[in-house]
């Protein structure tokens, strides 16, 4: 915890925010998760494990574009081993930030970036893999064979496998300009 509070303070202390961009990238990044978490849920107990496929391949990233489009900010989901490799995988900064997530010394990862358009709060939540979720990402004896073959189907270059509980198997990042 003091870690945790060091750091935050650290980054926090090296720009001034207006007080919401941080409140709103954690407001969101648990309101994506919760969403698909749900989604999941629902989705297996209706049509099967295999069928929840379809989340990860479409309707996760459609959530996250509709809530982007809602709210106005940049919130996707990201990971150094990509399922969805052009819609998942991290660019430069995230790659830091899951590195350091990885770590499990933090619960958040967080600063402002300059880019010509402005200064940004960049935010990851870190999503954390757990016994339901090996059943698509963990190894193949844990992924059965209709799920190893709806995986092929939509993701033939699947890096997403071979996760145990606890891993940090991506994350929820967040893009915010700075006003």
């Amino acid at each position: 915890m003091k870690i945790l509070l060091a750091v935050s303070i650290m980054l926090t202390s090296s720009f001034a925010l207006s007080g919401n961009e941080l409140f709103d990238a954690q407001f969101y990044t648990k309101k994506l998760a919760n969403e698909l978490n749900d989604e999941r849920k629902n989705t297996v107990d209706l049509v099967g494990l295999s069928d929840t496929v379809y989340i990860c391949s479409v309707s996760a990233s459609e959530s996250a574009y509709r809530m982007s489009n809602r709210s106005g900010i940049s919130i996707k989901r990201v990971s150094l081993k990509p399922r969805n490799i052009g819609l998942s995988t991290a660019d430069a900064w995230e790659q830091k930030a899951l590195i350091e997530l990885s770590k499990k010394t933090l619960t958040e990862y967080y600063a402002q970036t300059n880019a010509p358009t402005g200064k940004y709060l960049r935010y990851v939540k870190p999503l954390i893999v757990k016994e339901g979720c090996l059943s698509c990402h963990g190894s193949d004896a844990q992924v059965g064979q209709d799920v190893s073959r709806e995986l092929r189907a939509h993701y033939p270059h699947d890096q997403a496998r071979n996760y145990s509980v606890g891993d940090v198997i991506g994350g929820i990042s967040v893009k915010i300009k700075i006003k």
